[in-house]
């Protein structure tokens, strides 16, 4: 049975990739034990040892000292690379490791861009934003921003060549219909150093109500040009003018 936490399974992976003192830790078997006069597996001081280091590590893992956690399972791997249940207290003191770093470090908008925001920057998407879709191929024929370029989320890693790297000055904005996919591969891409990733906040279908709304129907939200502005080609810089608009929610809403 496929569990949901798929995301944290790659997250393990890329954060174990990119640790660079785990790194000094092999992985190739090794001989642990020694045998004595009998023929018999005896317990040397090296297995006491990481007894004694898997106990404290799981204290401190329970106290959310994960940094201590990972200190003291990696250098008890270094004497037995190849004990499994070791391993795996490792690679979870790792994860929680990184996804307190990443948790602690959220901003409140949670890297997304609003609505507004987006709409302003559209004389400049071309130069401000790399538009990321992440919906699946039939959804994005049925419709898209005008300049986004498609890879499903499930494929995004392995296309990292077409995405601007992170030194880049421009914004990968990860768009999908309702932002929810575009989160998991935010996540992701800020784990493995994206610091120019961001999300569009409530994704595609946000930005179609976005265009009904100003286009058609309501009086209540409108473009207008700032004063003293004049018309330039794609009618430069415009002000959302907001009563009753689509996006009313607090900045810390975690609706998506």
């Amino acid at each position: 049975m496929k569990k949901p936490i798929y995301v944290l399974a790659v997250l393990l992976l890329l954060t174990g990739c990119n640790d660079r003192e785990a790194d000094k830790v092999s992985r190739s078997p090794q001989p642990v034990q020694t045998e004595g006069s009998t023929g018999q597996s005896t317990i040397t001081r090296n297995d006491f040892d990481r007894q004694q280091a898997m106990e404290q590590a799981r204290r401190d893992f329970s106290k959310s000292r994960f940094s201590k956690a990972v200190s003291l399972l990696r250098a008890a791997l270094q004497s037995d690379p190849v004990d499994m249940r070791l391993w795996a207290q490792y690679d979870r003191a790792l994860l929680a490791r990184a996804g307190d770093d990443y948790l602690e470090t959220v901003p409140k908008n949670r890297y997304r861009i609003n609505m507004k925001s987006f709409l302003l920057a559209e004389p400049f998407w071309s130069t401000k934003y790399f538009l990321l879709d992440v919906r699946e191929p039939e959804e994005f024929d049925r419709g898209h921003i005008k300049g986004s370029i498609n890879v499903p989320f499930r494929n995004v890693l392995k296309n990292l060549s077409l995405l601007p790297r992170p030194e880049d000055a421009v914004t990968l904005l990860i768009i999908c219909n309702t932002q929810h996919r575009a989160n998991h591969v935010l996540v992701v891409l800020r784990e493995i150093g994206y610091t120019n990733a961001y999300t569009l906040r409530g994704g595609y279908s946000n930005y179609i109500a976005w265009k009904k709304k100003l286009q058609g129907g309501d009086s209540g939200t409108r473009l207008e040009k700032k004063s003293g502005e004049g018309d330039g080609a794609g009618g430069k810089r415009r002000e959302i003018q907001k009563k009753n608009t689509l996006e009313e929610q607090p900045e810390e809403d975690f609706s998506c």
